[in-house]
């Protein structure tokens, strides 16, 4: 069984957002761990924007990611997606993210430049920031964990 933890950073122009896919991805990082939570892989892969040409300030401000190096050094989506599911590799795996909100925008950024898509490699899904609320905190803790609170006390 391997582990495959994954985070995306996504861009939205305010000034024009698209109903059907409101967030646009614009990087997939990932780490993969092998049952024994030792690191065997990684993966990032810029993506060229199709929806957005304009970077949110914020986005941009955050991450350091402009439109020109994404449309430099980025591939289509499709091309990254592909990328990402071969370096995820055969099932059993378990795909993780710190919260809903990555699986959510992975989900739609799939159907809106597939809709004929098979998710199926998104069956098996952990929500990290779930889990380490209810393990350090404890059930009775109302909200979930930041990440950084989390790291913190894991040491």
């Amino acid at each position: 069984m391997n582990y495959i933890i994954f985070d995306l950073e996504w861009n939205r122009y305010a000034k024009g957002v698209r109903a059907g896919c409101p967030d646009e991805i614009i990087q997939i990082g990932a780490v993969k761990y092998n049952a024994k939570l030792e690191p065997i892989d990684t993966f990032s892969r810029l993506i060229k924007p199709m929806i957005y040409k304009k970077m949110e300030s914020t986005v941009e401000r955050m991450t350091g990611i402009t439109i020109e190096l994404l449309e430099e050094e980025g591939v289509y989506f499709n091309k990254a997606l592909k990328e990402f599911r071969h370096f995820m590799g055969n099932p059993p795996f378990v795909l993780m993210s710190w919260g809903m909100q990555d699986a959510a925008i992975l989900r739609c950024n799939c159907l809106h430049y597939n809709k004929d898509i098979k998710l199926n490699f998104m069956t098996s899904y952990a929500d990290l920031q779930n889990y380490a609320s209810k393990t350090i905190t404890g059930e009775k803790q109302p909200g979930q964990m930041g990440l950084s609170n989390a790291a913190d006390a894991c040491n």
